[in-house]
């Protein structure tokens, strides 16, 4: 431990003379100057209530209320070049549905401008939180890297989370604030890589009390759910909705009760990666194409979205186990049934802006397909 340091600078003639606890050089990050550590050890920190205790594995749910979700959902822009987003009205009433099982206050925004955006955040940060479990907010639009469209323009994707942090948003301190991105997140395409099983070769894996006061980082207690991995495309289609939005409002409805988040976000990654395979056999470039969420997380507990009773608290739910499917029934029971309509009415697009302007019977947007279709290897055919 180095000894305490003293700072001295020269002020109208009079020396001031600051002194710094003890720093240890282990823990002072590359990027900062001694100078910067002791202007940070100058500032007060912030003081929020605690909703939780030091060393519990779990973040509390049992407020009163579970808390806000919030569903932006962008189907038509100003912008030049943007298409319409055709099937996101879909995803927009199928996650509120679910949300709203989940014991969430649900509000949806339809094509919001920038400004309109931005104030409904800002006002949301100013909410008092205190009786609601968590925050929730989900947006569906175009994209590109760091980047989601609103109505009439861009703006960085970090404004959606940074009015939360705890010390700007302190009544959601310790709580967590759940994000979920429909969009691109660049232009390039997932060619996937099938996986055998050869004969002869399997899987290959390689205290404090409660009461004491403790200090967390101002971005502990997010999760941010990409749809798709940076620098590439996340696909939708136009009849069913996203891919990534189907897979999480399937999830949530069958695991939100009784599963923690984490795991959950893991089966909807798992569904996205493995059950949808683009289908556009007139552009090579786009067909057969896969996609696999990304997931950013700084939660220090495990979240569980249990029922709430009528006084407010969770109660555990009643869990009915079905009996495992086998064969094809099992195969059955994950291919979504035929569509009604014909090739031409029902399409699966990437969630870009690289789409020339052009008239809609030639629009880039409006490839042919049926469904999105899953990626099966049959061991006894393939070679």
């Amino acid at each position: 431990m180095e000894a305490a340091i003293m700072a001295e600078e020269t002020q109208n003639d009079s020396n001031l003379f600051v002194t710094c606890r003890a720093v240890d050089p282990e823990d002072t990050p590359d990027a900062k100057s001694w100078a910067q550590n002791l202007v940070d050890d100058m500032t007060p920190p912030s003081v929020a209530k605690m909703p939780v205790g030091r060393d519990d594995d779990e973040y509390n749910m049992n407020h009163k209320y579970r808390g806000k979700a919030i569903i932006f959902n962008h189907k038509d822009f100003t912008v030049p070049g943007l298409n319409s987003r055709h099937g996101t009205d879909v995803d927009r009433d199928n996650l509120k549905t679910v949300l709203t099982q989940l014991d969430f206050d649900v509000e949806v925004y339809d094509d919001l401008t920038f400004k309109l955006l931005e104030r409904k955040i800002s006002s949301l940060a100013e909410e008092d939180h205190s009786d609601r479990d968590c925050l929730l907010i989900a947006v569906f639009s175009h994209g590109i890297p760091n980047r989601i469209y609103a109505r009439d323009m861009d703006y960085k994707s970090d404004l959606l989370w940074d009015s939360f942090t705890a010390e700007n948003c302190p009544t959601l301190a310790g709580k967590p604030k759940i994000f979920f991105i429909q969009a691109c997140q660049g232009d390039q395409v997932d060619g996937g890589v099938i996986m055998r099983s050869f004969k002869g070769y399997g899987t290959q894996t390689d205290s404090a009390p409660k009461s004491e006061a403790y200090k967390i980082p101002t971005r502990a207690d997010f999760l941010m759910v990409f749809s798709a991995f940076p620098g590439y495309y996340s696909w939708r289609n136009t009849r069913e909705g996203s891919w990534f939005v189907q897979s999480t409002c399937q999830a949530l409805r069958k695991y939100g009760h009784h599963k923690e988040l984490l795991a959950i976000v893991t089966i909807i990654s798992r569904q996205v990666a493995l059950n949808y395979e683009s289908f556009v056999p007139n552009k090579a470039e786009l067909d057969q194409k896969k996609q696999v969420p990304y997931v950013t997380s700084t939660l220090i507990r495990e979240v569980y979205f249990r029922p709430k009773s009528d006084t407010g608290e969770s109660i555990e739910p009643i869990i009915t186990v079905e009996e495992p499917k086998k064969g094809f029934a099992a195969f059955k029971s994950l291919v979504r049934p035929s569509s009604t309509k014909s090739p031409s009415e029902v399409r699966i697009i990437p969630d870009n802006i690289t789409q020339p302007v052009v008239p809609v019977d030639q629009r880039q947007d409006d490839l042919p397909l049926a469904t999105a279709k899953m990626s099966v290897v049959n061991p006894k055919t393939s070679k």
